[in-house]
């Protein structure tokens, strides 16, 4: 068993209804472990995801680390794109992260789009293991492929929204919000006289 499992079973995800005092208190103890994990394996994406999950909880770590980390993980993303795929796309946890704790905002739009391109590859290389002309997509594998790519650019178009909030960029945050809409009209459940 490594490191990183042993962790998580002796100190197991925290539950929506703790207190928030048992879940930062959680968050600062996997942020304390993953300082010693980054050192024993500085290329391991999900030692990175660890580290960037805990920062998003924990309050009082210095902006330069929290970019770091962030750094980190999408290096570490573009080192492992090949043999590595998540929905959603890893690098919005990279964005999530900027947004959240107010730096590095101007990037957030390009991370995002770089985590569109990600999704838009997964998709296609899954598409590849259960899609042929013996055997065609059934109408609910096409509708939870869809249903995927519509929360990727939901959650991403959000991100952008955010991140042009934050840098008071009020026309480019609209035009995010526009594509939202879009997205969100087109998702919208038809009824029977619609179709």
């Amino acid at each position: 068993m490594s490191a990183r499992e042993e962790w998580r079973k002796k100190n197991p995800n925290p539950k929506p209804s703790d207190p928030r005092e048992k879940v930062t208190a959680h968050y600062q103890a996997l942020l304390k472990a993953t300082e010693e994990w980054r050192k024993q394996w500085p290329e391991d994406i999900f030692v990175w995801m660890d580290r960037v999950r805990a920062l998003r909880y924990v309050e009082d770590v210095p902006a330069d680390q929290v970019a770091a980390a962030a750094e980190e993980l999408l290096k570490s993303l573009e080192k492992n794109a090949d043999s590595f795929s998540a929905f959603p796309p890893v690098g919005f946890q990279g964005a999530e992260l900027y947004v959240k704790k107010g730096i590095r905002v101007e990037q957030v739009p390009d991370v995002v789009r770089r985590g569109f391109q990600e999704a838009e590859k997964n998709a296609t290389r899954s598409g590849r293991f259960w899609q042929s002309d013996l055997y065609p997509a059934t109408a609910r594998e096409e509708s939870q492929a869809e249903f995927s790519q519509e929360s990727v650019q939901l959650q991403g178009w959000g991100l952008i929204a955010d991140a042009y909030l934050k840098t008071k960029q009020r026309d480019k945050a609209r035009e995010a919000l526009v594509k939202l809409e879009g997205i969100l009209e087109k998702s919208k459940p038809r009824n029977a006289a619609d179709k």
